[in-house]
């Protein structure tokens, strides 16, 4: 929630005096793109204006923001900063912000202190590990199935779920679904448990299973309330809430700050500022944590745990589940695998609208049933009835909004057993509303293309009128970059190529990118705008190049960091991907001189959300292209033609090996919104450039 504005003052900070203290702690010096940045987010938090700033790889953006926030905070202003990544995230708090603290120390009146925050469910419930360690008899009584009955799917042969009143999965024996791992990494979490100072899942010594750490923790409607828990005093999510309130900054990430301020639920402390870091996310995000979901699998869950206490309401919520699933198989027969419905409810069809009302009724009577805890209920029955009645809550949540007659949303079905997923069309309004007497600072390396160039609007227009604030006093900045791009890298356009067709990845685009990989003796990053590219490549590479190059490959649903790791410490290896690896992937240095991109990264013309945008553009008498699938494929290749050059001393080359960069008209405009390398069309020269690099010519 936002602050009021007459709150008493201290003594400042000259935010000029702060960045050259705050460089000198971190071992640097000012630089003038940071200088001019920092004042511009100085003026934007004083004022309570908005800023758009773009500041490229090397600028020191979060020296730029972070004093001017601090500064701010000495006012009695605190200031919220949301980030997109963990990494970025852990950078600010580990590193960035204790090395600002100290540098700015004497200049304040006081200590200077942050904190971070997240969701409920980031961090472990005491109260669910001690519901998990009681012994069989005490789960069984508090609705937890005996997992030696399950059939490892989530469903027991003795016709209870696996995981109790509300998938409430047990700290598993050895007979687990995972085979033995995930008893194992149970393990790890509880004695984790034990000694963390946080109860952050992000601070877990390794990765668990998601249904490990679903075993305990809650959401935060399923949460009791402190003052009900057993465990209230020694909870770390109130602890990281209370840090939070007393904390000059605030860190969080994009879904909580989406929570507040497209949503309107007030999940964030009091603040006098908004500054969203890895700005290119942003919408992308908001829109995620804004979307509503309805599976078939939770609501199958929910009736189980409801038919143990409301039987009638049970039934009915089944027969629902039954008719909205045969309706959603049957428009995904006759529409394919992602089927999108209609903004209006009358141009919806009538048989899924007559199962969403019956799942709505249905859901409301097991909620009137459902019983409270009896007085001598144990905090794990009463915490099993409080995540019953949350997943009602949200049942309830997502048919209302089916049944609301509006064209501000996006509804689509996709999945099989089904899930209707509802999406707020734009976050504009909303969002311009919330943070209207806020100072909002929006900041990346890139920030994307403009929806209009030419048209004499300042920078950024376009992402202006996606936040809502273009109506507002705000400023479009672009501080540039300290590296010397045109000097450092090449960007390659393999215009020579066939335009990239429906059939997947040709083969002449794998030899290009195996003659150029074997010019840089490795040291390659190649980016993939889908896994089929991804398996590919991968099946392609590792043959054609030989056992000197090794070829690493991104697996779907694996965590990134390892792999980057791993290609970090093996400078004469590829590390072949998608998707995560366009973005936050910092590899300076010789281990990556190549990055290999297969084609511009366009949204897949089905995507619900994309086309909905582009046919409102369309309907306004824009251009649905160019102004939606543009900006956001200029945005994405910009991140993944970022990663080549990470430091002031790196070299190396850029290929895209689709020509439409050069051929269609808006291939100019693409690499316009790109760093600004030297540019070439000729292979030759870029192969030359990269052995030149390894010392081979």
């Amino acid at each position: 929630m936002t602050m009021p504005a007459d709150e008493a003052q201290e003594p400042g900070v000259d935010t000029t005096e702060g960045i050259q203290r705050a460089a000198e702690a971190v071992g640097g010096t000012p630089r003038p793109g940071q200088e001019e940045m920092a004042a511009e987010v100085t003026r934007a938090l004083s004022e309570r204006e908005h800023l758009l700033v773009q500041a490229g790889t090397g600028t020191g953006k979060s020296l730029a923001y972070l004093v001017p926030a601090f500064a701010h905070a000495l006012q009695g202003r605190p200031v919220i900063v949301a980030t997109a990544t963990l990494a970025l995230q852990r950078q600010l708090i580990d590193r960035d912000i204790p090395a600002i603290i100290a540098g700015l120390q004497p200049l304040t009146p006081r200590p200077l202190t942050a904190a971070v925050l997240k969701g409920r469910h980031h961090y472990v419930c005491r109260l669910r590990l001690a519901g998990a360690d009681s012994d069989p008899a005490d789960r069984r009584r508090a609705g937890h199935a005996d997992p030696r009955t399950a059939d490892g799917q989530g469903a027991s042969t003795g016709g209870e779920s696996l995981e109790g009143e509300w998938l409430d999965v047990p700290l598993w024996t050895d007979s687990d679904p995972g085979g033995g791992r995930l008893t194992a990494q149970a393990a790890t979490v509880r004695a984790w448990a034990d000694t963390t100072d946080t109860g952050d899942r992000d601070d877990l010594p390794e990765p668990v299973d998601s249904r490990v750490w679903r075993a305990v923790s809650v959401t935060a409607t399923e949460c009791v309330g402190a003052s009900k828990c057993a465990f209230g005093e020694d909870c770390f999510a109130e602890r990281a809430r209370h840090a939070a309130r007393e904390a000059d900054v605030i860190v969080t990430n994009h879904a909580m700050l989406a929570l507040e301020v497209v949503e309107g639920i007030p999940v964030l402390p009091e603040y006098d500022g908004i500054i969203i870091d890895e700005g290119h996310e942003w919408i992308d995000r908001a829109t995620q944590a804004a979307t509503m979901s309805l599976a078939s699998a939770d609501i199958d869950a929910v009736t189980t745990a409801l038919r143990r206490t409301a039987p009638k309401a049970a039934d009915d919520l089944a027969a629902a589940s039954r008719a909205w699933d045969t309706g959603a198989q049957t428009l995904h027969a006759a529409s394919g695998d992602v089927v999108r419905l209609a903004g209006s409810l009358a141009d919806r069809p009538v048989a899924m609208t007559e199962a969403i009302t019956l799942l709505r009724a249905a859901a409301q009577a097991g909620l009137r049933e459902l019983p409270a805890p009896e007085a001598d209920a144990t905090p794990g029955e009463i915490a099993g009835r409080q995540r019953v009645r949350a997943s009602l809550d949200e049942i309830i949540a997502a048919t209302d909004r089916y049944l609301t007659d509006s064209e501000a949303h996006v509804l689509w079905l996709s999945g099989r057993p089904a899930t209707l997923r509802i999406a707020p069309l734009s976050i504009a309004d909303v969002m311009g509303q919330r943070v209207a007497s806020t100072g909002l600072i929006v900041t990346s390396a890139t920030l994307g293309a403009d929806a209009f160039p030419g048209s004499g609007e300042q920078p950024f227009a376009g992402l202006a009128r996606s936040l809502g604030i273009d109506d507002g006093p705000w400023l479009g900045l672009d501080v540039g970059s300290p590296f010397d791009y045109p000097r450092q890298g090449i960007l390659y356009v393999a215009a020579h190529l066939s335009e990239p067709g429906r059939d997947g990845l040709d083969e002449s685009v794998l030899d290009e990118m195996a003659e150029l990989i074997e010019a840089a003796g490795g040291r390659t990053l190649a980016l993939f705008s889908s896994w089929r590219g991804v398996d590919r490549a991968a099946e392609y590479l590792p043959v054609r190049l030989g056992p000197d190059i090794p070829v690493l490959v991104q697996q779907r649903g694996d965590p990134v960091g390892p792999l980057v790791e791993d290609f970090r410490n093996s400078p004469e290896s590829v590390l072949v991907g998608t998707v995560s690896l366009w973005q936050g992937v910092d590899v300076p240095g010789d281990a990556c001189r190549l990055v290999v991109i297969d084609r511009i990264p366009f949204t897949r013309p089905d995507d619900p959300v994309f086309a909905a945008r582009a046919e409102r553009v369309e309907q306004g008498g824009g251009s649905g292209f160019a102004e939606v699938a543009l900006p956001r494929a200029a945005m994405l290749l910009a991140q993944g033609v970022g990663r080549l050059i990470r430091g002031p001393e790196d070299r190396g080359v850029v290929a895209v090996c689709d020509p439409r960069m050069v051929t269609k008209g808006y291939g100019r405009r693409l690499r316009d919104a790109l760093p600004p390398l030297w540019f070439t069309t000729d292979g030759q020269t870029a192969r030359d450039a990269l052995r030149r690099l390894d010392g081979r010519s």
